[in-house]
């Protein structure tokens, strides 16, 4: 299944759960094959200006090997983990920020742990204007979309277990 397919079908699952049509979004599920469940409305007293304030997001440049050259994050990033373990990629290292999980980035920690039954222990937000906006594919990582109503601006907090 190609992206603009498995997007289009993640798309209709979520208009689908939000309509109350539970079995038709888990069939949906099933036909994309893919390792997360969109859950609308999980987080009801999460706002995004609420993260603005406890996640420090700025933008780095990377190192982009083909090229051999160093290059501005086409995003906002942060990294925040209770396990004091820095996070690097595309020649960045990004360390914990001081204390660990923010309140609101550890409540919902806390939420998904109860409902998956995992504990995670770090989390990589990323925030990006929706014109830039990119498909990705996390494997075997947790991740949570907080957007404005219209959708333009969001952070997402993908939740990993290092330690």
């Amino acid at each position: 299944m190609e992206g603009d397919e498995r997007q289009a079908l993640a798309d209709v699952q979520w208009a689908c759960e939000r309509a109350g049509f539970e079995p038709l979004a888990t069939r949906l599920h099933a036909r994309m094959a893919v390792p997360w469940r969109v859950l609308p409305g999980a987080f009801p007293q999460l706002t995004l200006e609420q993260l603005r304030q406890e996640v420090a997001l700025s933008q780095e440049q990377i190192w982009i090997e083909a090229e051999e050259r160093w290059q501005d994050e086409s995003r906002l990033t942060a990294w925040q983990s209770d396990a004091g373990v820095p996070f690097e990629y595309s020649g960045k290292s990004m360390q914990p920020a001081a204390g660990g999980l923010s309140p609101a980035v550890r409540a919902v920690r806390d939420a998904l742990g109860s409902r998956l039954g995992t504990h995670y222990d770090s989390v990589l937000g990323a925030s990006a204007p929706a014109a830039r906006r990119r498909g990705v594919h996390w494997q075997r990582l947790t991740s949570v979309t907080v957007c404005s109503p219209s959708v333009l601006v969001s952070i997402d907090l993908c939740f990993v277990l290092l330690s």
